[in-house]
């Protein structure tokens, strides 16, 4: 939609000529440039064309998906078919790296979706769902050449707790601009970012992040423990019941 409405009037992959042609315009200075998809944003079914992208059409089966996939196969269907898109088109925007100038991307969301309880992002009707956001930064061989401690602090912040809220601090730290009143502890590409668990809160500060009524973070901090101790391999997590399920967990590093 170019930011003129949230009503699709182009997919997102229109923004991929823009960006090829702001990084070939010529300013002989280093470039920011901010990209502004419609990505998985409802109506699902209408951010991604259907000719190649009507991928997931047949009903969800129980023995995979459970119950809480029951009657909703065509709005899951649909949610799955935009993130395959959205797949495409990010991927896209990654060929931009393919420079011999330092090159980086930094994807992030400013917010998620409660799609299984069709809540979307209504804070009204709150859920911790809504607040799992992607983050990832790429970049280019050159770039971690000429900032290689940046690199390594990532790396080793790379499971600590970051919210969006902090976005403008990773933005200066990546980009290695200098302000007077920047806070390092803020900025995680920094040696001593400061996640302060105790004091992250989601909802316009309302709501602790930290809660144990927030499992998908919980099941996050348990895995990394794990792993830790080296212990993936000996627990069994409870209530593998769908194939679904048990997908999830191979991929999070538990072993059969």
């Amino acid at each position: 939609s170019l930011g003129e409405t949230n009503e699709t009037q182009k997919f997102d992959a229109a923004a991929i000529p823009e960006l090829e042609k702001a990084i070939k315009s010529t300013t002989g200075k280093s470039k920011v440039i901010f990209i502004h998809l419609m990505g998985n944003h409802a109506l699902y079914s209408s951010r991604y064309p259907e000719k190649d992208y009507n991928i997931y059409t047949s009903p969800l089966e129980i023995k995979e998906f459970g119950n809480t996939a029951k009657g909703k196969s065509q709005l899951i269907n649909h949610y799955d078919n935009s993130v395959r898109y959205n797949d495409h088109v990010v991927s896209e925007l990654l060929q931009s790296l393919k420079s011999d100038s330092p090159s980086l991307l930094l994807y992030t969301s400013d917010h998620a979706d409660d799609v299984i309880r069709r809540r979307y992002h209504n804070s009204q009707r709150f859920s911790y769902d809504m607040t799992e956001i992607p983050l990832f930064i790429v970049y280019n061989q050159s770039y971690a050449n000429r900032y290689e401690d940046k690199i390594q602090n990532l790396k080793a912040n790379k499971n600590k707790l970051f919210c969006n809220d902090l976005f403008f601090e990773l933005l200066i730290g990546l980009t290695n601009i200098e302000k007077s009143d920047f806070k390092s502890t803020s900025n995680l590409c920094s040696d001593n970012y400061n996640e302060d668990i105790g004091n992250a809160y989601t909802l316009h500060n309302k709501i602790p992040y930290a809660s144990e009524d927030n499992i998908a973070y919980q099941q996050v901090r348990n895995i990394v423990f794990l792993k830790s101790k080296g212990l993936l391999d000996v627990v069994i997590p409870h209530r593998v019941n769908t194939t679904g399920k048990l997908h999830e967990i191979l991929y999070k590093g538990f072993h059969s």
